[in-house]
């Protein structure tokens, strides 16, 4: 737990020869101080690669540059895909991974109409949905927020679903973008040296090898913490809608 009271999950990755290295799954601040809450066992042994794709679950509908929806599991590299700022851009790589569905590897469920997307919206929690408010949030410098899936969590519009396996497909882009799924934005996968550099020199020279455009950047927005939303209420960023029963 960061010194405002936000939560962020590190991954500690093992290797054979006994060196740990912690890998972030949610943006650290630099000098700042961190308190450690606990320590949970991995489900199981995991591969970095898996580690690095979870994103959207099978099944998800993401809108092509010509308008058209289809299964994320469908597509290949090259496809064409919409995204909000760039216009039609080309995959460069698809990351696909079957994990057991507990702990920090449970997805997160946005329901039907939650933030306006057409069907159930299923990803895992550290991904980041985009949200436009149309008049700014006092207390965020702008009107775009990155919103991590887990921070929309209510019980009842927006649930964690544990229990059997997910299977994960993330899409790597030249650079991060803002595409669209179930109708409604979110990131891409965003590799850059930051988080590869960290990683031990093996590790490092094999993601490279993986993922174009290394040097990708945050796409605009505001990292809206846990904090901020339990402040506020992420009801507010919900739309107009029944509730899950």
């Amino acid at each position: 737990m960061g010194e405002e009271g936000d939560k962020v999950d590190l991954l500690v990755l093992c290797l054979p020869d006994g060196s740990r290295y912690a890998l972030p799954l949610s943006p650290m601040a630099t000098l700042t101080d961190y308190t450690l809450l606990r320590v949970e066992p991995a489900p199981e042994e995991t591969g970095l690669s898996d580690l690095l794709c979870i994103s959207f679950a099978r099944g998800t509908l993401i809108t092509l540059a010509n308008g058209a929806q289809t299964p994320i599991e469908t597509l290949t590299p090259g496809d064409r895909i919409l995204t909000r700022d760039h216009g039609g851009q080309p995959v460069r790589w698809i990351g696909r991974a079957t994990l057991k569905a507990v702990g920090p590897f449970a997805p997160v469920v946005i329901t039907m109409g939650t933030l306006g997307n057409a069907g159930d919206l299923i990803v895992s929690q550290h991904h980041r949905m985009f949200l436009y408010q149309r008049q700014k949030v006092a207390g965020l410098p702008t009107a775009e927020l990155l919103v991590q899936a887990k921070h929309l969590v209510d019980g009842e519009r927006v649930f964690l679903r544990e229990g059997g396996y997910v299977d994960y497909l993330s899409l790597v882009f030249d650079r991060h973008e803002i595409i669209y799924a179930e109708g409604v934005p979110a990131e891409s996968l965003m590799v850059n040296d930051a988080t590869v550099n960290r990683l031990p020199a093996e590790l490092s020279a094999d993601v490279k090898s993986r993922f174009p455009g290394l040097s990708q950047v945050q796409h605009f927005g505001t990292e809206a913490g846990r904090r901020f939303l339990e402040a506020v209420g992420p009801e507010t960023l919900f739309k107009p809608g029944p509730r899950r029963r």
